[in-house]
């Protein structure tokens, strides 16, 4: 990444076809995505996320549109990591508002914890999300076990997009977990 961007590290990185840029996060400070050319690596800008999810981990695209998956609930306080919206429209903005697309509540997940990466699969039409519980984390940091763990427990959640919709839509229950 380019230092003098303001990005101080890479917590997530997608690329971004229809634009020919490759897009990365940031989790010490998610205010901003950046942006990269597909083609020769070079910076080209970012783009300024309202309301800002806290604790950027995963990004990837769904039919153009931008999703990010963040660290933002408190699992010592049973709330969900979140799942944000930026619509392909918005892209190529200086900044742009984001939607709140979905919360990862238990169930279908079996215990708060730590939402990691995403991706989609286009072929079926699924959403996949990787996420961690077990492991008490402080700022990123490893601080032992929740009670009834001796083991930081590694998922993978498959969310079925139910038909017609399109993950773009922001209606409550176009997910399915399987």
């Amino acid at each position: 990444w380019n230092e003098d961007s303001g990005q101080v590290e890479c917590s997530a990185i997608t690329i971004d076809v229809d634009n020919e840029l490759v897009w990365m996060s940031d989790w010490v400070n998610s205010n901003y995505v950046y942006k990269y050319d597909l083609h020769n690596g070079e910076y080209v800008g970012k783009l300024h996320l309202r309301a800002t999810p806290e604790w950027t981990q995963g990004l990837a695209f769904y039919k153009g549109d931008l999703f990010i998956t963040a660290d933002d609930g408190d699992a010592d306080r049973k709330e969900p990591d979140n799942l944000w919206f930026v619509p392909k429209e918005t892209l190529l903005n200086n900044a742009t508002y984001i939607g709140l697309e979905k919360a990862f509540d238990v169930p279908p997940f079996l215990d708060h914890g730590e939402i990691e990466g995403l991706d989609f699969n286009t072929a079926t039409n699924q959403m996949i999300v990787h996420a961690n519980r077990g492991m008490r984390i402080v700022l990123g940091m490893p601080q032992g076990y929740y009670p009834g763990y001796t083991k930081e427990i590694h998922e993978l959640h498959v969310f079925n997009i139910i038909d017609g919709n399109d993950a773009s839509s922001t209606a409550d229950g176009i997910y399915e977990s399987e």
